[in-house]
């Protein structure tokens, strides 16, 4: 596989907004605790260091002595976890929704990167040590955006009636989709043992599972955050939610900041940002003039709520406004690694952290890539494409190859220039000679232009015919580099890549293309085979 290196300008897939997000991170910094850059960590490590405590420390460290007794754990691994007591011991994470076996390409991108990141933060500061971690989104409820995966180029669901916290789902009527799964894969052991893997009691159980075996040998930390004692940890910010709205307030200022700015608000913040878990049931705590209203239970006075909670840890979650502050609130975290979006909705939150007296993260947009299979690079020499002719708009880059592969190409400079010529006279002879024809003469003059465009399109009609298998191929390349007109990574599965069994070697791959610190857009080529 070779790989490539473009600027995210070049490819025109990123908006101005996204490009400073990715490379002028200064233009925030009343959003933001400091850019992000390798420097960077060096300030980030001393605030951290100072702010985070050993008893959570202990705290972390025996939530996931217990969350890994059902898996074996791999000597990097377990190095890491025990290293996590250290005070010089820190993590850089990412996270997302516990997508069925893997979901989106970008989660694996996205722990690839965190990956690597801690590597290189070894390297540049070798008296710490850095631990990568993927943060468990089991708490969500969406399973609507989590319950299908594609896979060359099929969707399969997995269909169940259960409500509430997608982790905490069980598993009835799951081997169906399994078995579906595995049939693609028949005989590749290394898939069949990947697949397999994704067992357990419960969704959450199941998923952590499935990363686990195959990120362990890297020393990937997965952290459910869906833990009794967690919870029990950040009860006072969860009182203080309940008792002052901090976070609704904090938000609200930061937001008024962000909309003179001109920036776009991805998230919007409730008086309350919790929600109450229980069986089958994940529901918003809504403060109302006579109490706090919780769907499925009932009115609750401010006392009865807080007694609940205390009662109760584990029965309230955080939404996305108090997500991420809980994630820091757990880990010695110093940079976090999200999609565009996520980061996006992120520089809404750093009022609540301040309230909070949680220190906000260096937040960096992950790496994006485009992935060319072997058929489609097959094509791709076949039609001599240069490969920054990928990006262009399909019209535009069909129309480019038409005219390349004409002997005289298609050339409409001359036409439109005597065009032009033609309009101008015309308006001149008006103005001169019948002032009160202006009206009447402009509206003939876009009759004309027209019928010159119609016969322009004409001729380019006939060069295209001569050339629709290659536009069909163009056509048939392009809505699979970039489905429905998007990013492949947000649509097509790590499994996809994987068709021939060959599960470490691609992501190896993957390991050795992403570089955390570069903001280059990647793009990834299988070598067609020579038969």
């Amino acid at each position: 596989m070779q790989s490539f290196r473009f600027s995210r300008e070049q490819t025109q897939l990123f908006s101005d907004f996204q490009l400073n997000l990715v490379q002028h991170q200064e233009y925030y910094l009343n959003f933001i605790q400091r850019s992000f850059s390798l420097k960077g960590f060096e300030h980030q490590i001393k605030d951290k260091q100072r702010q985070f405590s050993a008893s959570n420390r202990t705290l972390l460290f025996d939530q996931l002595q217990e969350q890994y007794q059902s898996v074996s754990i791999h000597p990097l691994v377990r190095e890491h976890m025990e290293s996590l007591l250290d005070a010089n011991t820190f993590t850089v994470t990412t996270g997302h929704q516990l997508s069925l076996f893997s979901g989106p390409l970008f989660l694996i991108y996205k722990i690839v990167e965190v990956i690597n990141m801690a590597k290189q933060l070894k390297e540049e500061y070798p008296e710490y040590n850095f631990v990568p971690v993927f943060w468990m989104a089991s708490e969500d409820h969406d399973f609507e955006e989590v319950n299908q995966v594609q896979l060359f180029q099929k969707e399969l669901n997995w269909e169940t009636d259960q409500k509430g916290a997608v982790g905490r789902f069980h598993l009835e009527g799951f081997d169906e989709i399994k078995q579906k799964v595995l049939a693609f894969f028949e005989g590749k052991k290394e898939m069949e043992a990947w697949i397999s893997s994704f067992d357990g009691q419960t969704y959450g159980q199941a998923f952590f599972h499935f990363i686990h075996h195959l990120f362990q040998e890297y020393g990937l930390i997965c952290l459910d955050g869906d833990r009794k004692a967690f919870k029990k940890a950040f009860l006072p910010l969860l009182e203080k939610e309940i008792s002052s709205e901090f976070s609704f307030q904090a938000v609200q200022k930061t937001n008024d900041l962000l909309e003179k700015e001109g920036i776009k608000l991805q998230v919007h913040a409730r008086e309350v940002n919790l929600f109450y878990l229980d069986d089958q049931l994940r529901s918003r705590i809504i403060r109302r003039d006579d109490g706090f209203y919780i769907e499925g239970l009932g009115l609750y006075s401010q006392a009865a709520l807080l007694d609940l909670m205390n009662e109760h840890p584990e029965q309230i979650s955080p939404n996305v406004i108090l997500r991420p502050l809980y994630q820091e609130f757990l880990l010695p975290n110093l940079c976090y690694v999200g999609g565009l979006g996520e980061i996006n909705y992120w520089l809404q939150l750093k009022g609540v952290f301040d309230e909070a007296g949680v220190l906000f993260p260096m937040i960096k947009p992950r790496t994006s890539l485009l992935y060319i299979d072997e058929i489609t690079s097959k094509k791709i020499e076949g039609l001599e494409l240069p490969l920054e002719d990928l990006f262009l708009d399909k019209h535009q880059l069909i129309k480019k190859h038409i005219q390349q592969k004409e002997s005289e190409a298609i050339d409409f400079t001359a036409m439109n220039e005597v065009k032009s010529k033609l309009g101008d006279q015309i308006k001149k002879e008006i103005e001169h000679f019948a002032p009160s024809l202006a009206a009447f003469g402009a509206s003939e003059w876009v009759k004309i232009e027209k019928s010159i465009e119609n016969i322009q399109g004409k001729i380019f009609k006939t060069q295209k015919v001569k050339h629709e298998n290659d536009v069909m191929s163009i056509e048939q390349m392009k809505d699979r580099l970039f489905p429905d007109g998007g990013f492949q990574e947000r649509k097509m599965s790590f499994l996809s890549m994987c068709g021939k069994g060959d599960l470490h070697v691609k992501l190896n791959q993957l390991m050795n293309a992403i570089d955390p610190f570069s903001s280059d857009f990647i793009l990834l080529k299988e070598t067609p085979s020579v038969k």
